[in-house]
């Protein structure tokens, strides 16, 4: 297989800063939400889900399935294509 000197490069940039927070995610993401508000950029903190174990997905109520023929899902402020 041949080498890659551009990927190499983001794996040792990737290790890297992986490093300065000793491997931990949550930090890396803190990280990166800090990096996200200086930049003016919106911060989005979603809600946790709730996940849903293979022997019960059976059991999931029939009120949290989309039914798109009748009732597409609302889309609040749905972005639009600058003219």
């Amino acid at each position: 297989m041949a080498t890659n000197s551009i990927l190499n490069e983001l794996h040792a940039i990737r290790r890297e800063y992986a490093e300065r927070f000793n491997q931990d995610l949550h930090a890396i993401c803190d990280d990166a939400r800090r990096k996200q508000g200086r930049n003016g950029r919106r911060v989005v903190a979603a809600a946790p889900r709730v996940a849903i174990e293979k022997d019960k997905i059976d059991q999931v109520p029939d009120l949290l399935q989309l039914d798109l023929k009748n009732k597409p899902p609302l889309i609040k402020n749905k972005p639009t294509l600058a003219p």
